[in-house]
């Protein structure tokens, strides 16, 4: 790598864009043609396009050094100046607002969001990217099992579920909430196929991603002009977690831990049914994807209740019962984050929840779990929080 560290050039430019009255520096082939002609028709460029370019230059250089910067990290991602440099990848048309103007940046030459394929469809928006990179990070962690399929509203998952057959696990997903699921953002970790693209072409969806689409499958979809199309490969991580604050931004690792469901620490006496452990394994790839406060139901490897970002923990748990569309009855109830009362565990044994996940860690833990082993409720601790604001 240091060998490959460029001297000359760097300081020649910078040089040059230092002198950018006198110096006309051009370090982006699509100035070339602007340049030339500007040149041609003027025999000189205007002081403002001089300066446009010099910015541009310098911006280039401390691109090239924050991937230098960042490739001799070894501080776990905490230097006393951490270097962020990205290249624009997409001009969208909006942000998440039409008053807001936005853009698609690329850190990483080795970012999905480089190298996706859109094959059909209207332009992304900002709300679509960010959606849609949601829908990636939640199909990694079932890029290897059978049929999945999840549905994003919002930057939360209001469906999600896993099936022999694709079609059915599209079914299953859409029918865990199928009215916020209108106008979402869908994924699938397998080949989408013919018969599942004749389901949701019934529906009004924004955006498909898979990695990969049968050409009948494509045929199908080629009907509706608007709809987004985009043929992403599974695989990528992202390692950190970056929120911008006035004046500056907080820098995190991800949330990847990959900490195994069979290692959960049973509190209660009730033991967990074959079917039970494969729900709670399910659930508890998705639960961090919730906003916080977040609460998700899941039976039959099936996503059927979702509380999201709510400010009492037993809001939440209420919202999710509330929402679900199916009996709630056997099903594995997940939280993000402890409960502080045991008042969530009585909802839950009214509905004939059996399961109930949690990290623990709460002053209160022996009231949650006598309320749980009163009610035959088998409590599993997880031992690590999911926050997500």
């Amino acid at each position: 790598m240091v060998e490959n560290i460029d001297i000359g050039g760097p300081s020649m430019v910078r040089a040059a864009a230092k002198n950018f009255m006198a110096t006309i520096v051009v370090v982006d082939q699509e100035d070339y043609l602007p340049v030339v002609e500007q040149l041609i028709r003027d025999d000189d460029i205007t002081a403002g396009h001089r300066k446009a370019l010099a910015q541009k230059a310098f911006a280039y250089c401390s691109f090239y050094d924050s991937l230098i910067a960042r490739y001799l990290d070894d501080s776990e991602f905490f230097p006393p100046y951490f270097t962020l440099g990205g290249r624009n990848k997409l001009k969208l048309r909006y942000g998440e607002n039409p008053h807001q103007n936005a853009s698609l940046y690329i850190r990483d030459k080795n970012s999905p969001m480089r190298n996706f394929i859109k094959i059909q469809g209207k332009e992304l928006s900002f709300n679509n990217i960010l959606d849609l990179s949601m829908v990636y990070e939640v199909l990694n962690y079932f890029q290897e099992e059978e049929n999945f399929c999840t549905i994003v509203k919002h930057q939360n998952p209001c469906g999600a579920a896993q099936d022999p057959q694709q079609k059915h696990a599209f079914n299953k997903a859409f029918s865990g909430d199928s009215k916020s699921a209108f106008g979402g953002i869908v994924g699938f970790n397998n080949t989408l196929d013919k018969d599942t693209a004749k389901e949701m072409s019934k529906i009004f969806f924004e955006v498909i991603i898979a990695p990969d689409f049968s050409e009948e499958a494509l045929a199908i979809f080629k009907k509706k002009k608007n709809l987004r199309v985009i043929k992403i490969s599974p695989g990528y991580t992202e390692l950190l977690d970056m929120k911008t604050i006035p004046g500056g931004f907080l820098l995190q690792k991800k949330d990847t831990d990959p900490r195994d469901s069979k290692h959960f620490d049973l509190k209660t006496s009730r033991k967990l049914k074959k079917g039970e452990k494969s729900d709670v394994a399910f659930g508890w790839k998705l639960i961090k994807f919730v906003k916080s406060n977040g609460i998700i139901l899941v039976k039959d490897r099936m996503l059927i209740g979702v509380g999201a970002g709510q400010m009492s923990r037993v809001d939440a748990v209420d919202l999710a019962i509330r929402k679900s569309q199916f009996p709630c009855e056997g099903a594995v109830l997940l939280s993000d984050a402890f409960f502080p009362f045991a008042d969530s565990i009585e909802i839950a044994a009214r509905e004939k929840i059996r399961v109930v996940v949690e990290p623990g860690g709460s002053v209160r833990d022996s009231d949650v779990i006598e309320a749980a082993e009163k009610n035959s409720i088998s409590l599993l601790f997880t031992g690590m929080r999911h926050f997500r604001h």
